[in-house]
């Protein structure tokens, strides 16, 4: 015979303070989370009607056509396309998901998070970006995604700190240009060596790591006075996945646009920390010398830095100007080199001839910059998106591998 359950043993007595607790608890919980979505939701709506209102005060000022193709998407606030960029970001194809928008038009939209983005290949756009109304323009949200590990420099500055630092770091780069090209011979007589012992070991080798730690050294000789190489292994380890996990939290973090300072985990933090504890060391030992030995001494060994100095007389910005420098000599050059040897290798007549102009130098000859000019087919394969130098590099690592 089946008997009712004791009620009192199942129900919950509402006069239970405990019960009053959990239940406060969940509202107040249930309260917060509406309060955030509510004030997210009115602060883009809030964020999209000001950036409409100027956007049809510029485009009245400067005769603006309207940018009717859009990138398409389904998902509320275009969260699908958010999707496309962390995977393509985390899968390391970001160039490749981009170009699927740039196929639409020349100019397109890109409505995210409720704010509208563009994307333009257009010359007159981009002259006008970059040049004839270049003041018009900053870095939104960029700055403060980048700041915790470059802190102030180019990449992350506008208006007049920007054109000062544009206009330190030209300097430097000029003075650079005029060092021997012999400063590189050893890191690529290094990066050969190293490629011929992967390729002993397989078929295929992925040239990109050989060329990040490659640029990695070039750079901090540059910079710093001393190659990356010249640390122990586990340092150089330590650094290199630190740099590696900042830039990708970085990332994360530019495309998260205004809410990008959410994303802040400890680990992030941590390897944004190691970077800049790392340069400073460098900045540190360099400012130390030039007390010991004078400000002209110091300069023929760590001319960068006491240059830096010199103009700045601030030690955290003399470290983060270098983070700058060292972010666009190291991941630009690489990237570069990979993506041209990525084609030169799927286009072998192409290599070929690049490789018989190459062989017309004398093998055993000192590099010069003379000797690169009367190489105009070198010169064309790189000649619209590379700084100088590294037509130099590319020369070099195609002797050095003919002659392995």
């Amino acid at each position: 015979m089946a008997t009712a359950k004791n009620s009192s043993s199942t129900s919950l007595d509402m006069n239970d303070p405990v019960v009053h607790e959990k239940g406060n608890a969940a509202l107040t919980a249930r309260t917060i989370a509406a309060a955030l979505l509510l004030v997210t939701f009115l602060y883009f709506s809030f964020k999209k009607r000001s950036q409409r209102k100027l956007e049809l005060t510029l485009a009245k000022q400067y005769g603006c056509r309207p940018v009717f193709p859009k990138v398409p998407y389904r998902w509320p606030f275009a969260l699908d396309l958010l999707k496309v960029q962390f995977d393509a970001l985390f899968s390391g194809h970001t160039l490749e998901a981009l170009t699927d928008y740039i196929t639409i038009a020349g100019t397109v939209r890109l409505e995210l998070w409720g704010v509208t983005g563009y994307i333009t290949i257009d010359p007159e756009n981009i002259e006008t970006i970059l040049s004839s109304q270049f003041d018009d323009y900053g870095l939104g949200a960029r700055r403060v995604a980048s700041f915790p590990l470059l802190g102030e420099g180019i990449f992350s500055q506008d208006g007049a700190p920007w054109k000062r630092s544009r206009d330190l770091i030209r300097r430097q780069f000029a003075r650079v240009h005029k060092q021997t090209l012999q400063v590189f011979t050893p890191h690529i007589d290094e990066l050969v060596s190293t490629l011929n012992q992967a390729a002993a070991k397989t078929k295929v080798v992925d040239l990109k790591p050989f060329f990040f730690e490659f640029t990695l050294n070039t750079t901090t000789e540059l910079l710093f006075g001393e190659p990356h190489s010249s640390l122990p292994k586990e340092e150089r380890d330590a650094l290199r996945e630190s740099l590696d996990y900042a830039a990708l939290g970085v990332g994360i973090r530019v495309r998260l646009a205004d809410l990008g300072p959410l994303y802040n985990p400890a680990k992030f933090k941590k390897a944004c920390t190691v970077v800049r504890e790392w340069a400073t060391f460098f900045a540190d030992k360099a400012l130390k010398y030039k007390d010991e030995v004078g400000e002209e001494i110091a300069s023929g060994k760590y001319s960068f830095i006491i240059d830096l100095w010199r103009e700045m007389r601030d030690e955290e910005l003399v470290r983060d100007q270098l983070l700058h420098i060292l972010i666009a000599g190291r991941d630009s050059t690489a990237a570069l080199l990979s993506w041209t040897f990525f084609h030169l290798v799927r286009n072998s007549d192409i290599l070929e001839r690049l490789k018989e102009e190459v062989s017309v130098v004398e093998p055993d000859a000192p590099v010069t910059r003379e000797q690169i000019q009367r190489l105009p087919f070198l010169r064309c394969c790189l000649n619209e998106s590379t700084p100088p130098f590294l037509l130099w590099i590319l020369y070099a690592l195609l002797r050095l591998l003919m002659n392995a």
